[in-house]
Protein backbone atom coordinates (compact mmCIF):
# COMPACT_ATOMS: atom_id res chain seq x y z
CA UNK A 1 0.00 0.00 0.00
CA UNK A 2 1.41 3.51 -0.93
CA UNK A 3 1.88 6.08 1.75
CA UNK A 4 -1.42 8.81 1.96
CA UNK A 5 -0.77 12.01 0.75
CA UNK A 6 -2.50 15.05 2.67
CA UNK A 7 -4.05 17.60 0.43
CA UNK A 8 -4.91 21.02 1.43
CA UNK A 9 -8.25 22.36 -0.60
CA UNK A 10 -7.69 26.20 -1.81
CA UNK A 11 -11.06 28.08 -2.66
CA UNK A 12 -10.01 29.94 -5.61
CA UNK A 13 -11.39 32.92 -7.93
CA UNK A 14 -11.08 34.35 -10.75
CA UNK A 15 -10.31 38.78 -10.54
CA UNK A 16 -14.21 39.84 -11.91
CA UNK A 17 -15.95 37.03 -10.96
CA UNK A 18 -18.27 35.84 -8.48
CA UNK A 19 -17.91 32.10 -7.78
CA UNK A 20 -15.32 30.31 -6.54
CA UNK A 21 -13.80 27.34 -7.24
CA UNK A 22 -11.77 24.87 -4.86
CA UNK A 23 -8.46 23.59 -5.98
CA UNK A 24 -6.86 20.42 -3.93
CA UNK A 25 -2.71 20.74 -3.85
CA UNK A 26 -0.04 19.10 -1.71
CA UNK A 27 1.53 21.59 0.93
CA UNK A 28 5.02 20.75 -0.59
CA UNK A 29 4.03 21.88 -3.97
CA UNK A 30 4.98 25.16 -5.18
CA UNK A 31 2.82 27.78 -6.27
CA UNK A 32 3.78 27.07 -10.05
CA UNK A 33 2.54 23.22 -9.36
CA UNK A 34 -0.93 25.79 -8.24
CA UNK A 35 -1.24 28.05 -11.34
CA UNK A 36 -1.06 24.44 -13.85
CA UNK A 37 -3.76 22.95 -11.15
CA UNK A 38 -6.13 26.25 -11.91
CA UNK A 39 -5.50 26.05 -15.64
CA UNK A 40 -6.91 22.59 -15.35
CA UNK A 41 -9.91 23.28 -13.28
CA UNK A 42 -10.93 26.10 -15.61
CA UNK A 43 -10.57 24.52 -18.98
CA UNK A 44 -11.76 25.28 -21.62
CA UNK A 45 -11.70 28.65 -20.64
CA UNK A 46 -7.96 29.34 -19.46
CA UNK A 47 -6.63 26.73 -22.96
CA UNK A 48 -5.26 29.35 -24.99
CA UNK A 49 -3.48 31.07 -21.40
CA UNK A 50 0.42 29.68 -20.14
CA UNK A 51 0.04 28.37 -16.55
CA UNK A 52 3.28 30.64 -16.01
CA UNK A 53 1.67 33.99 -17.39
CA UNK A 54 -1.50 33.53 -15.05
CA UNK A 55 -0.76 36.28 -11.74
CA UNK A 56 -2.11 34.33 -8.21
CA UNK A 57 -2.44 36.25 -5.42
CA UNK A 58 -3.28 35.51 -1.34
CA UNK A 59 -5.89 37.09 0.00
CA UNK A 60 -8.50 36.13 2.89
CA UNK A 61 -11.90 36.92 1.31
CA UNK A 62 -15.01 35.86 3.28
CA UNK A 63 -18.04 33.66 1.31
CA UNK A 64 -20.82 35.55 1.32
CA UNK A 65 -24.33 34.01 1.07
CA UNK A 66 -25.61 33.69 -2.82
CA UNK A 67 -27.99 36.31 -2.96
CA UNK A 68 -25.58 38.71 -1.41
CA UNK A 69 -22.31 37.70 -3.87
CA UNK A 70 -20.84 40.31 -5.79
CA UNK A 71 -18.02 40.81 -8.19
CA UNK A 72 -14.75 40.23 -6.48
CA UNK A 73 -12.19 42.74 -7.87
CA UNK A 74 -8.74 42.25 -6.93
CA UNK A 75 -8.48 46.00 -7.78
CA UNK A 76 -10.84 46.55 -4.77
CA UNK A 77 -8.61 44.75 -2.45
CA UNK A 78 -6.19 47.33 -0.38
CA UNK A 79 -2.54 46.63 -1.34
CA UNK A 80 -1.71 45.54 2.19
CA UNK A 81 -4.52 43.10 2.20
CA UNK A 82 -3.13 40.93 -0.58
CA UNK A 83 0.05 39.34 -1.59
CA UNK A 84 1.33 38.61 -5.20
CA UNK A 85 3.01 34.71 -4.51
CA UNK A 86 5.98 33.76 -6.33
CA UNK A 87 5.88 30.68 -8.62
CA UNK A 88 8.82 29.33 -6.44
CA UNK A 89 7.56 29.38 -3.32
CA UNK A 90 5.98 26.04 -1.85
CA UNK A 91 1.97 25.73 -0.90
CA UNK A 92 3.20 25.34 2.97
CA UNK A 93 5.11 28.55 3.04
CA UNK A 94 2.57 30.60 1.75
CA UNK A 95 0.31 29.20 4.24
CA UNK A 96 2.48 30.03 7.19
CA UNK A 97 1.74 33.46 6.25
CA UNK A 98 -2.07 33.34 6.33
CA UNK A 99 -3.83 36.64 6.76
CA UNK A 100 -5.53 36.56 10.20
CA UNK A 101 -9.46 35.90 10.67
CA UNK A 102 -11.70 37.42 7.54
CA UNK A 103 -14.09 40.20 8.44
CA UNK A 104 -17.19 40.83 6.91
CA UNK A 105 -17.61 42.98 3.51
CA UNK A 106 -18.97 46.50 4.56
CA UNK A 107 -18.95 50.25 3.76
CA UNK A 108 -16.39 51.38 6.68
CA UNK A 109 -14.46 48.28 6.48
CA UNK A 110 -11.82 46.36 3.74
CA UNK A 111 -12.93 43.60 2.33
CA UNK A 112 -9.97 41.72 3.57
CA UNK A 113 -8.13 42.06 6.99
CA UNK A 114 -4.26 42.73 7.09
CA UNK A 115 -2.09 40.03 6.48
CA UNK A 116 -1.15 38.51 9.55
CA UNK A 117 2.37 37.75 10.54
CA UNK A 118 4.63 34.42 9.94
CA UNK A 119 3.45 31.25 12.02
CA UNK A 120 5.02 28.76 13.07
CA UNK A 121 2.98 25.49 12.35
CA UNK A 122 0.85 25.19 9.19
CA UNK A 123 -3.24 24.78 9.32
CA UNK A 124 -5.34 23.93 6.85
CA UNK A 125 -6.51 26.91 5.41
CA UNK A 126 -10.59 28.25 7.16
CA UNK A 127 -13.51 27.05 5.42
CA UNK A 128 -15.69 29.40 3.56
CA UNK A 129 -12.96 31.77 3.00
CA UNK A 130 -11.77 32.55 -0.79
CA UNK A 131 -7.78 31.99 -0.94
CA UNK A 132 -6.57 32.83 -4.22
CA UNK A 133 -7.01 35.80 -6.54
CA UNK A 134 -6.77 34.72 -10.20
CA UNK A 135 -5.81 37.12 -12.65
CA UNK A 136 -5.31 36.58 -16.19
CA UNK A 137 -3.01 38.30 -18.62
CA UNK A 138 -4.83 41.06 -20.63
CA UNK A 139 -5.72 39.67 -23.86
CA UNK A 140 -3.61 41.68 -27.15
CA UNK A 141 -7.10 42.93 -28.19
CA UNK A 142 -7.95 44.34 -24.69
CA UNK A 143 -8.02 47.87 -26.21
CA UNK A 144 -10.91 47.12 -28.36
CA UNK A 145 -13.85 47.83 -26.45
CA UNK A 146 -15.67 45.64 -28.73
CA UNK A 147 -13.65 42.61 -28.70
CA UNK A 148 -13.86 43.30 -24.44
CA UNK A 149 -17.08 43.57 -24.39
CA UNK A 150 -17.57 40.00 -26.25
CA UNK A 151 -15.19 38.74 -23.50
CA UNK A 152 -17.09 39.67 -20.88
CA UNK A 153 -20.28 37.87 -22.37
CA UNK A 154 -18.18 34.93 -23.02
CA UNK A 155 -17.26 34.81 -19.33
CA UNK A 156 -20.83 35.61 -17.86
CA UNK A 157 -22.38 32.95 -20.54
CA UNK A 158 -19.48 30.41 -19.16
CA UNK A 159 -20.19 31.26 -15.31
CA UNK A 160 -24.08 30.82 -16.24
CA UNK A 161 -22.97 27.58 -17.62
CA UNK A 162 -21.33 26.69 -14.22
CA UNK A 163 -23.89 27.55 -12.09
CA UNK A 164 -26.62 25.11 -14.27
CA UNK A 165 -23.71 22.35 -14.22
CA UNK A 166 -23.32 23.09 -10.50
CA UNK A 167 -25.08 20.29 -7.99
CA UNK A 168 -25.66 19.46 -4.20
CA UNK A 169 -26.55 16.05 -3.22
CA UNK A 170 -26.51 14.39 0.12
CA UNK A 171 -24.13 11.55 0.85
CA UNK A 172 -25.95 8.63 2.57
CA UNK A 173 -23.70 5.80 3.66
CA UNK A 174 -25.36 2.22 3.46
CA UNK A 175 -23.50 0.71 6.14
CA UNK A 176 -24.20 3.37 8.88
CA UNK A 177 -27.98 3.20 8.51
CA UNK A 178 -28.40 4.81 5.64
CA UNK A 179 -28.18 8.40 7.40
CA UNK A 180 -27.27 11.22 5.66
CA UNK A 181 -23.28 11.61 6.39
CA UNK A 182 -22.87 14.67 4.08
CA UNK A 183 -23.30 17.56 1.42
CA UNK A 184 -22.13 17.04 -1.64
CA UNK A 185 -21.49 20.20 -3.78
CA UNK A 186 -19.30 20.21 -7.22
CA UNK A 187 -19.62 20.77 -10.68
CA UNK A 188 -20.92 17.83 -12.82
CA UNK A 189 -18.56 18.65 -15.40
CA UNK A 190 -15.40 19.35 -13.18
CA UNK A 191 -15.75 16.36 -10.06
CA UNK A 192 -13.68 14.36 -9.44
CA UNK A 193 -13.16 11.26 -7.35
CA UNK A 194 -9.96 12.82 -5.35
CA UNK A 195 -12.18 15.63 -4.68
CA UNK A 196 -15.45 13.43 -3.25
CA UNK A 197 -12.72 11.05 -1.45
CA UNK A 198 -11.04 14.41 0.03
CA UNK A 199 -14.99 15.26 1.27
CA UNK A 200 -15.19 11.87 3.02
CA UNK A 201 -12.25 11.91 4.57
CA UNK A 202 -13.46 14.21 7.25
CA UNK A 203 -16.36 11.71 8.34
CA UNK A 204 -14.86 8.31 7.87
CA UNK A 205 -11.88 6.87 9.70
CA UNK A 206 -11.19 4.21 7.35
CA UNK A 207 -9.52 6.89 5.26
CA UNK A 208 -7.04 8.10 8.02
CA UNK A 209 -3.69 6.85 7.42
CA UNK A 210 -5.09 4.09 4.30
CA UNK A 211 -5.68 5.52 0.56
CA UNK A 212 -7.09 2.02 -0.27
CA UNK A 213 -10.75 2.43 0.49
CA UNK A 214 -13.14 2.11 -2.56
CA UNK A 215 -16.05 3.82 -3.12
CA UNK A 216 -19.14 2.06 -4.26
CA UNK A 217 -22.45 4.11 -5.55
CA UNK A 218 -26.02 2.71 -5.49
CA UNK A 219 -28.40 4.39 -8.14
CA UNK A 220 -32.09 4.05 -7.21
CA UNK A 221 -34.10 0.48 -8.11
CA UNK A 222 -30.33 -0.96 -8.41
CA UNK A 223 -29.02 -3.89 -6.24
CA UNK A 224 -25.67 -3.82 -7.47
CA UNK A 225 -22.98 -0.88 -7.02
CA UNK A 226 -20.82 0.70 -9.47
CA UNK A 227 -17.32 1.41 -8.12
CA UNK A 228 -16.29 4.48 -8.69
CA UNK A 229 -12.86 4.24 -9.98
CA UNK A 230 -12.73 7.12 -12.79
CA UNK A 231 -13.86 10.72 -12.77
CA UNK A 232 -15.44 9.98 -15.75
CA UNK A 233 -17.63 7.60 -14.23
CA UNK A 234 -18.27 9.93 -11.03
CA UNK A 235 -19.68 12.55 -13.50
CA UNK A 236 -22.06 10.52 -15.21
CA UNK A 237 -23.43 9.65 -11.80
CA UNK A 238 -23.67 13.14 -10.73
CA UNK A 239 -25.33 14.30 -14.07
CA UNK A 240 -28.10 11.42 -13.90
CA UNK A 241 -28.72 12.69 -10.29
CA UNK A 242 -29.30 16.40 -11.46
CA UNK A 243 -31.29 15.16 -14.66
CA UNK A 244 -33.39 12.82 -12.31
CA UNK A 245 -33.51 15.33 -9.20
CA UNK A 246 -32.33 12.13 -6.90
CA UNK A 247 -31.68 14.09 -3.57
CA UNK A 248 -29.64 11.35 -2.46
CA UNK A 249 -26.39 9.28 -3.31
CA UNK A 250 -26.02 6.22 -1.11
CA UNK A 251 -22.53 5.25 -0.83
CA UNK A 252 -20.62 1.83 0.98
CA UNK A 253 -16.85 1.96 1.38
CA UNK A 254 -15.04 -0.80 1.02
CA UNK A 255 -12.15 -0.89 3.56
CA UNK A 256 -9.25 -2.94 4.04
CA UNK A 257 -9.87 -2.66 7.63
CA UNK A 258 -10.52 -5.99 9.50
CA UNK A 259 -13.32 -7.54 10.08
CA UNK A 260 -14.58 -7.41 13.66
CA UNK A 261 -14.29 -11.69 13.61
CA UNK A 262 -10.99 -11.53 12.21
CA UNK A 263 -9.15 -10.08 15.59
CA UNK A 264 -7.46 -11.80 17.61
CA UNK A 265 -5.86 -10.93 21.32
CA UNK A 266 -2.69 -10.94 20.16
CA UNK A 267 -3.86 -7.77 17.46
CA UNK A 268 -4.88 -6.22 20.11
CA UNK A 269 -1.73 -6.19 22.11
CA UNK A 270 -0.05 -4.99 19.17
CA UNK A 271 -2.31 -2.12 17.47
CA UNK A 272 -3.39 -0.81 20.93
CA UNK A 273 -0.42 -1.02 23.23
CA UNK A 274 -1.95 -3.72 26.10
CA UNK A 275 0.41 -6.09 27.49
CA UNK A 276 -1.88 -8.97 28.97
CA UNK A 277 -2.78 -12.23 28.11
CA UNK A 278 -6.67 -11.53 28.46
CA UNK A 279 -9.54 -9.71 29.15
CA UNK A 280 -9.15 -10.88 33.16
CA UNK A 281 -5.55 -9.24 33.51
CA UNK A 282 -7.03 -6.04 32.16
CA UNK A 283 -7.44 -3.28 35.17
CA UNK A 284 -10.82 -3.98 37.25
CA UNK A 285 -13.87 -2.55 35.44
CA UNK A 286 -15.35 -1.28 39.20
CA UNK A 287 -18.91 -2.40 38.15
CA UNK A 288 -21.23 -3.43 41.22
CA UNK A 289 -24.83 -4.85 40.91
CA UNK A 290 -27.45 -2.53 41.87
CA UNK A 291 -30.76 -2.95 43.59
CA UNK A 292 -34.04 -3.84 41.81
CA UNK A 293 -37.05 -2.11 42.35
CA UNK A 294 -40.62 -3.76 42.14
CA UNK A 295 -41.51 -3.57 38.13
CA UNK A 296 -37.52 -5.30 38.21
CA UNK A 297 -38.10 -7.51 40.41
CA UNK A 298 -40.92 -8.71 37.98
CA UNK A 299 -39.38 -8.83 35.44
CA UNK A 300 -36.45 -10.82 36.32
CA UNK A 301 -39.18 -13.49 37.35
CA UNK A 302 -40.37 -13.45 33.54
CA UNK A 303 -36.78 -13.60 32.81
CA UNK A 304 -36.07 -17.06 34.90
CA UNK A 305 -39.10 -18.68 32.86
CA UNK A 306 -37.90 -17.30 29.79
CA UNK A 307 -34.42 -19.05 30.37
CA UNK A 308 -36.31 -22.09 31.55
CA UNK A 309 -38.76 -22.62 28.85
CA UNK A 310 -36.15 -22.13 26.17
CA UNK A 311 -33.80 -24.71 28.21
CA UNK A 312 -36.58 -27.28 27.72
CA UNK A 313 -36.68 -26.14 23.82
CA UNK A 314 -33.04 -25.84 22.93
CA UNK A 315 -30.07 -28.11 23.94
CA UNK A 316 -27.75 -25.82 25.89
CA UNK A 317 -24.16 -27.20 25.56
CA UNK A 318 -20.11 -27.20 23.66
CA UNK A 319 -21.85 -27.77 20.64
CA UNK A 320 -24.61 -25.12 20.75
CA UNK A 321 -24.94 -22.33 17.98
CA UNK A 322 -24.62 -18.67 18.55
CA UNK A 323 -27.49 -17.93 17.64
CA UNK A 324 -29.18 -20.02 20.05
CA UNK A 325 -27.23 -18.35 23.10
CA UNK A 326 -28.44 -15.32 21.54
CA UNK A 327 -31.98 -16.47 22.67
CA UNK A 328 -30.52 -16.58 26.42
CA UNK A 329 -29.09 -12.58 25.81
CA UNK A 330 -31.49 -11.93 24.21
CA UNK A 331 -34.01 -12.09 27.53
CA UNK A 332 -31.87 -9.88 29.89
CA UNK A 333 -31.11 -7.54 27.15
CA UNK A 334 -34.81 -6.98 26.64
CA UNK A 335 -35.75 -7.55 30.42
CA UNK A 336 -33.58 -4.90 31.04
CA UNK A 337 -34.08 -2.36 28.91
CA UNK A 338 -37.65 -2.26 29.61
CA UNK A 339 -36.50 0.55 32.51
CA UNK A 340 -34.57 2.35 30.12
CA UNK A 341 -36.69 2.28 26.76
CA UNK A 342 -37.93 6.19 26.40
CA UNK A 343 -33.74 6.62 26.51
CA UNK A 344 -31.83 4.02 24.71
CA UNK A 345 -32.94 1.22 22.53
CA UNK A 346 -31.76 -1.88 21.06
CA UNK A 347 -30.27 -3.28 17.90
CA UNK A 348 -29.37 -6.81 16.36
CA UNK A 349 -26.36 -7.42 13.73
CA UNK A 350 -26.09 -3.52 14.15
CA UNK A 351 -23.75 -2.36 11.50
CA UNK A 352 -20.58 -0.70 12.31
CA UNK A 353 -17.34 0.70 10.85
CA UNK A 354 -14.54 2.59 11.87
CA UNK A 355 -10.86 3.10 10.78
CA UNK A 356 -9.73 0.02 12.35
CA UNK A 357 -12.84 -2.49 11.64
CA UNK A 358 -16.05 -3.23 10.13
CA UNK A 359 -18.91 -5.35 10.93
CA UNK A 360 -22.40 -6.57 12.62
CA UNK A 361 -22.13 -6.76 15.99
CA UNK A 362 -24.18 -9.16 17.65
CA UNK A 363 -26.61 -6.34 19.90
CA UNK A 364 -25.71 -2.77 20.31
CA UNK A 365 -27.57 -0.24 22.89
CA UNK A 366 -28.23 3.06 20.97
CA UNK A 367 -29.56 5.72 22.48
CA UNK A 368 -32.44 7.74 21.60
CA UNK A 369 -31.27 11.79 22.07
CA UNK A 370 -28.70 10.87 18.88
CA UNK A 371 -30.50 8.26 16.90
CA UNK A 372 -27.57 6.13 15.47
CA UNK A 373 -24.64 6.76 18.36
CA UNK A 374 -23.98 3.15 19.94
CA UNK A 375 -23.62 3.54 23.45
CA UNK A 376 -22.44 -0.63 24.39
CA UNK A 377 -22.29 -3.28 22.49
CA UNK A 378 -22.76 -7.36 22.77
CA UNK A 379 -20.43 -9.96 21.17
CA UNK A 380 -21.83 -13.22 21.63
CA UNK A 381 -18.82 -15.91 21.28
CA UNK A 382 -19.85 -19.68 21.21
CA UNK A 383 -16.53 -20.08 21.81
CA UNK A 384 -12.73 -19.05 22.92
CA UNK A 385 -13.63 -16.13 25.21
CA UNK A 386 -10.58 -14.45 24.67
CA UNK A 387 -11.18 -13.70 21.12
CA UNK A 388 -14.34 -12.30 21.93
CA UNK A 389 -13.10 -9.26 24.28
CA UNK A 390 -10.43 -8.72 21.58
CA UNK A 391 -13.10 -8.22 18.93
CA UNK A 392 -15.41 -6.16 21.45
CA UNK A 393 -12.25 -4.45 22.28
CA UNK A 394 -12.33 -3.35 18.69
CA UNK A 395 -16.31 -2.64 18.04
CA UNK A 396 -15.89 -0.49 21.57
CA UNK A 397 -13.22 1.97 19.46
CA UNK A 398 -15.27 2.08 16.69
CA UNK A 399 -18.40 3.18 19.33
CA UNK A 400 -16.60 5.44 21.04
CA UNK A 401 -14.73 7.24 18.71
CA UNK A 402 -17.98 7.78 16.48
CA UNK A 403 -19.45 10.88 18.92
CA UNK A 404 -16.41 12.50 17.64
CA UNK A 405 -16.84 12.19 13.81
CA UNK A 406 -20.51 12.65 14.47
CA UNK A 407 -19.09 16.27 16.18
CA UNK A 408 -16.97 17.19 14.04
CA UNK A 409 -19.82 17.11 11.20
CA UNK A 410 -21.93 19.73 13.04
CA UNK A 411 -18.60 21.70 14.30
CA UNK A 412 -16.78 22.96 10.68
CA UNK A 413 -13.21 23.40 10.72
CA UNK A 414 -12.98 26.32 13.40
CA UNK A 415 -14.98 24.89 16.30
CA UNK A 416 -13.09 24.73 20.01
CA UNK A 417 -14.12 22.14 21.86
CA UNK A 418 -13.48 21.66 25.32
CA UNK A 419 -11.97 18.18 26.12
CA UNK A 420 -14.18 15.19 27.09
CA UNK A 421 -13.79 11.91 27.68
CA UNK A 422 -16.17 9.29 26.01
CA UNK A 423 -17.19 6.14 27.06
CA UNK A 424 -18.22 2.88 25.02
CA UNK A 425 -19.58 -0.31 27.46
CA UNK A 426 -19.45 -3.93 26.14
CA UNK A 427 -20.63 -7.51 26.94
CA UNK A 428 -18.52 -10.56 25.97
CA UNK A 429 -20.21 -13.69 26.34
CA UNK A 430 -21.00 -17.38 25.17
CA UNK A 431 -24.43 -17.00 27.19
CA UNK A 432 -22.62 -19.14 30.17
CA UNK A 433 -20.14 -16.53 31.40
CA UNK A 434 -20.43 -12.80 31.40
CA UNK A 435 -17.57 -10.45 30.90
CA UNK A 436 -17.87 -6.73 31.39
CA UNK A 437 -15.83 -3.81 29.57
CA UNK A 438 -15.22 -0.46 30.13
CA UNK A 439 -13.82 1.76 27.11
CA UNK A 440 -12.39 5.07 27.75
CA UNK A 441 -11.81 7.33 25.14
CA UNK A 442 -9.53 10.06 26.69
CA UNK A 443 -9.12 13.74 26.49
CA UNK A 444 -6.31 13.34 24.71
CA UNK A 445 -7.44 10.92 22.51
CA UNK A 446 -6.37 7.36 24.07
CA UNK A 447 -7.87 4.56 24.64
CA UNK A 448 -8.11 2.69 28.18
CA UNK A 449 -9.93 -0.60 28.78
CA UNK A 450 -11.09 -2.04 31.96
CA UNK A 451 -12.61 -5.63 32.47
CA UNK A 452 -15.06 -7.74 35.16
CA UNK A 453 -16.10 -11.18 34.91
CA UNK A 454 -19.34 -10.52 36.57
CA UNK A 455 -20.88 -14.25 36.32
CA UNK A 456 -18.49 -17.54 35.56
CA UNK A 457 -21.43 -20.15 34.88
CA UNK A 458 -25.49 -19.26 34.28
CA UNK A 459 -26.38 -22.57 35.44
CA UNK A 460 -29.92 -23.25 33.30
CA UNK A 461 -30.83 -26.53 34.29
CA UNK A 462 -31.18 -26.03 37.74
CA UNK A 463 -33.83 -23.78 39.15
CA UNK A 464 -32.19 -22.57 42.21
CA UNK A 465 -29.11 -21.65 40.47
CA UNK A 466 -30.44 -20.18 37.69
CA UNK A 467 -32.14 -17.91 39.80
CA UNK A 468 -29.15 -16.77 41.93
CA UNK A 469 -27.26 -16.44 38.90
CA UNK A 470 -29.77 -14.96 36.41
CA UNK A 471 -30.17 -12.14 39.38
CA UNK A 472 -26.13 -11.27 39.66
CA UNK A 473 -26.33 -10.92 35.69
CA UNK A 474 -29.42 -8.81 35.37
CA UNK A 475 -28.58 -6.53 38.45
CA UNK A 476 -25.18 -6.47 36.62
CA UNK A 477 -26.99 -5.16 33.06
CA UNK A 478 -28.65 -2.22 34.95
CA UNK A 479 -25.80 -1.00 36.40
CA UNK A 480 -24.41 -1.23 32.93
CA UNK A 481 -27.60 0.39 31.12
CA UNK A 482 -27.04 3.31 34.29
CA UNK A 483 -23.31 3.89 32.94
CA UNK A 484 -24.73 4.18 29.56
CA UNK A 485 -27.91 6.56 30.42
CA UNK A 486 -25.38 8.75 32.15
CA UNK A 487 -23.06 8.79 28.68
CA UNK A 488 -25.79 10.29 27.22
CA UNK A 489 -26.23 13.27 29.24
CA UNK A 490 -22.18 13.32 28.74
CA UNK A 491 -22.17 12.80 24.49
CA UNK A 492 -25.36 15.56 24.85
CA UNK A 493 -22.82 18.17 26.86
CA UNK A 494 -20.56 17.27 23.82
CA UNK A 495 -22.92 18.82 21.81
CA UNK A 496 -23.84 21.37 22.90
CA UNK A 497 -22.73 25.42 21.61
CA UNK A 498 -19.17 26.17 20.77
CA UNK A 499 -17.27 28.76 20.22
CA UNK A 500 -15.12 29.48 16.92
CA UNK A 501 -11.46 30.47 16.39
CA UNK A 502 -9.85 29.82 12.97
CA UNK A 503 -7.03 29.26 15.26
CA UNK A 504 -8.25 26.07 16.22
CA UNK A 505 -6.66 22.78 15.41
CA UNK A 506 -8.18 21.31 12.62
CA UNK A 507 -8.96 18.19 12.27
CA UNK A 508 -8.95 17.70 8.73
CA UNK A 509 -6.61 18.78 6.50
CA UNK A 510 -9.30 20.42 3.72
CA UNK A 511 -11.36 23.48 3.58
CA UNK A 512 -14.36 24.23 1.89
Amino acid sequence: MTTPTTLLTLFCLVDGETNSFPVDIEPSKTVAHLKKLIKAMKAPRFDDIAADKLTVWRVSIPVLPKKDRKEIRLADVPSDERRELNEFDDVASMLAEAPPNPIEASPKKSIVPSLGKKSSTIEAPPKKIIHIIVQRPPPKDALNPEIASLRKQLSDMEQLNAELRSTAICIIEKRAGKRVVCTYRTDTKLASVVELRSLLQGYFEQFEGNDDVEIFVYQPGGSKPTKLVTDIALRSCLEEAKENDWKNLVISLDSPAKEFSSYTWNDIMQQYGIEVPGPDRLPTFDIQPRKMNEEEKVMLEDIIKDCTRKSQAYIFGSSSRESTRNSIVDSFMVGAMQSYKTVMYLEQQQPMTGRRGHGNVDFAVLDRVHDTLILGVTQVKKDNHVQGAAQNIVQLDVAAQQKKRKRAEMDGEDAERPPTRIKSFGIVTDAFKWTFVECTLETDDTLTYKAKEVLRDLELQQETKLREGAETLFCHVLSLFDLMKDEIVNRNSYSGPVSRSSTAPNKRQAAG
